[in-house]
């Protein structure tokens, strides 16, 4: 499964032409539609991922949405509002969460909304740390428009990539938002088969706390990149495994 998901995405952020990486997850999305018609055995993983998909009762449609996402990425690169935001982390990392939680075993949607949280959190977190980087490597700006014209910003704000107090303001506002994400995601992980629940919980802790290195990089994400250490991640590990060991 992350073979399946982390092949498109790499085609996406690596590519150099953008003819070339439609034409390559086309032909991806387009295996996938045959294996998924039995119209072919397809390409490694594409049979394994069917199978999958039966097993755990799967939609099939958390993949296809997935793909067509990573279509949609490579040829769109402002996002103006949330709601148009919220689209694209549906398809990027919401699905991939379904699947995951799916093949659990779980299929209740209010934890199926948990998952959506978590994957919205990481999605986010992700998208505050490489303000800079997508910007200066692939031309693009996750952050919805109307946040950045609600505290005086704009691209020309991003292409100079300067760390103003009105900056500051904007990231901690997003950062605190974010954090309530990551508690929502908490209340589903419970519902999560107990085998899951401390490897979940550590990856979102570790997750989250990307966040705190960006607070301590003075909210730096044009020049700096906000790294977790593995001293903290031992530390969320045994704190984890200690938090968990009843649930």
């Amino acid at each position: 499964m992350y073979a399946f998901v982390r092949i498109p995405d790499e085609y996406v952020d690596n590519g150099h032409d953008t003819a070339t990486t439609l034409e390559q997850i086309n032909n991806w999305r387009n295996e996938w539609q045959l294996v998924i018609e039995d119209k072919s055995t397809g390409i490694w993983p594409m049979q394994d991922i069917k199978r999958i998909h039966e097993k755990y009762s799967i939609p099939f449609e958390y993949a296809t949405d997935f793909i067509d996402t990573m279509i949609k990425d490579t040829v769109k690169e402002r996002y103006a509002t949330h709601t148009e935001l919220k689209c694209y982390m549906y398809g990027s990392a919401a699905t991939v969460g379904r699947i995951i939680t799916n093949m659990a075993g779980v299929h209740d949607v209010s934890v199926l909304e948990r998952a959506d949280d978590l994957a919205y959190a990481m999605q986010v977190t992700n998208i505050l740390r490489d303000i800079g980087e997508d910007y200066a490597l692939r031309g693009r700006i996750y952050v919805p428009l109307e946040n950045l014209a609600k505290y005086g910003l704009d691209e020309a704000f991003i292409k100079r990539g300067v760390v103003t107090q009105a900056w500051k303001t904007f990231m901690k506002e997003h950062i605190a938002f974010n954090h309530t994400l990551y508690r929502e995601a908490d209340k589903g992980i419970v519902s999560l088969p107990v085998y899951m629940r401390r490897p979940v919980a550590i990856s979102s802790k570790v997750y989250e706390g990307i966040l705190n290195q960006i607070e301590k990089n003075n909210y730096d994400v044009f020049t700096m990149r906000a790294r977790t250490s593995k001293l903290f991640k031992i530390g969320v590990i045994i704190k984890v495994l200690f938090t968990w060991q009843k649930k």
